[in-house]
């Protein structure tokens, strides 16, 4: 799987993400997943969680509401929520650099246009007025427990950020 991230617009295999908001478009573009299950969230809703094993795809739409929450893809489908069977190959575009599944935190493109943030957990991520998107990589306690040891990149997530009803009609 592609994905390119730009300040108004993240496309994943050409497809733009904001414009996939809806469970039936984003769906529709993808296909059916190979497995899902509900989650209850509230008295009236639940959440639907779709993984597409061949892709390294996980999605989650929220219902009644019709709407996608948000999604990841594997890069260490053990490490991933919903576990995929395999890894998607993700590669990712942002800030004119690539990142892949030999990415590390010291080498992650960091500025640029769409600047990736730290904050003092050391979670990478880009905040953006539509969209969220995050670099989880593996933290594993050293052997004498006192300080993490940083390993590979597990997931890359994207999350749909609620927009105000008159810019969604926009659309």
């Amino acid at each position: 799987m592609n994905v390119a991230i730009l300040p108004q617009q993240v496309l994943l295999d050409g497809h733009d993400l904001l414009q996939l908001r809806e469970a039936s478009r984003f769906l529709a573009a993808f296909g059916p997943p190979s497995r899902q299950r509900t989650i209850p969230m509230h008295p009236r809703g639940t959440r639907v969680a779709m993984v597409w094993d061949t892709l390294g795809l996980v999605a989650y739409a929220d219902q009644p509401e019709g709407s996608m929450s948000h999604l990841h893809l594997a890069f260490i489908p053990e490490e991933t929520p919903e576990r995929p069977r395999q890894s998607g190959h993700p590669v990712i575009e942002i800030n004119g650099g690539i990142v892949t599944a030999e990415t590390s935190e010291s080498t992650l493109p960091r500025k640029g246009p769409t600047p990736i943030s730290e904050d003092h957990g050391k979670h990478f991520f880009h905040e953006a007025e539509h969209y969220h998107a995050d670099f989880s990589f593996q933290r594993r306690p050293n052997p004498r427990g006192r300080e993490l040891l940083v390993g590979g990149l597990e997931y890359f997530s994207f999350s749909w950020r609620d927009v105000p009803v008159e810019s969604s009609a926009e659309r």
